[in-house]
């Protein structure tokens, strides 16, 4: 007589413990994937506006040809510091074709925010100054929130050529020669970095000093942090010829425990003004 197939209590219980251990796996997996995908949602859009920011930034300061010191310039509402305020001037452009007097002011301003969005946002703002009239600055849009820090160095540029027994050469701005919360001061003769190699230096009368005289006819690259507030061009510009921003933006996801992570990343670049 045939007996009738059947799990036995032990076979039943190997099976449910293997089935348990499975079952936790792909329930581990999910909530992994879970946790993976809640730190993407919440990483990648904030880099994404981060980085759009930064290269709508850039874009301006190339367009531009002065970094003004403060507008509007009969009675200030912002100034250009190191911090969070960077003004730029840009020549009015229709048609690929520029308008003597007629210019495009835009303003990036880092006003401090509570909450989710802050410790700080960046601002905007956009005006025109046309035959020396100027407009109100309004507000374009808040392009970047999460902001740690921005940080903007100016570096002026002048190029000397060796006369005589000329030693020193006077700079059109005072040059920040102490400066150490940037590397941007160097002077470049023959491919070599005077300041560097201690042969150069600013001295307190706002000149380049060589320890001897520069050879005849070469040619010295000046390229040096100066004071943003102080105004030496016209348009009340302050002689930047590239600006160097720094950006540190909040990233904050959901880690492996469940508990909110913060880092900060940071952005940085050194933009020529082209239209200078």
């Amino acid at each position: 007589m045939k007996k009738n197939s059947a799990f036995t209590m032990s076979e039943l219980l190997i099976a449910m413990t293997i089935s348990g251990f499975a079952l936790t796996a792909l329930l581990s997996t999910v909530v992994f994937s879970t946790r993976v995908t809640n730190k993407l949602a919440n990483t990648i859009p904030t880099l994404g506006k981060a980085h759009t920011a930064y290269e709508t930034l850039n874009s301006d300061i190339q367009a531009a040809d002065r970094v003004l010191t403060a507008y509007p310039l009969a009675s200030p509402t912002f100034q250009t510091n190191k911090t969070n305020t960077l003004i730029l001037r840009i020549p009015a452009n229709s048609g690929g074709t520029t308008t003597a007097g007629s210019y495009d002011i835009v303003i990036y301003y880092l006003a401090a925010q509570t909450g989710e969005s802050g410790p700080f946002v960046l601002k905007r703002y956009t005006a025109t100054s046309v035959g020396g009239v100027e407009s109100t600055p309004a507000l374009n849009g808040t392009i970047c929130s999460n902001i740690k820090s921005l940080n903007y160095n100016y570096i002026a540029h002048e190029t000397f050529s060796g006369y005589n027994s000329y030693r020193k050469f006077a700079l059109k701005s005072p040059p920040l020669a102490n400066d150490t919360e940037f590397d941007d001061n160097k002077v470049i003769v023959d491919g070599v970095d005077c300041i560097a190699d201690g042969s150069c230096s600013f001295n307190d009368l706002n000149q380049l000093e060589f320890d001897a005289p520069l050879p005849w006819y070469h040619l010295a690259d000046c390229y040096y942090s100066i004071d943003p507030t102080v105004a030496v061009t016209d348009g009340n510009g302050n002689n930047a010829y590239e600006v160097s921003t720094t950006f540190n933006v909040r990233v904050r996801y959901q880690g492996s425990t469940s508990a909110d992570i913060t880092r900060y990343v940071e952005l940085t670049n050194r933009s020529a003004l082209r239209n200078r």
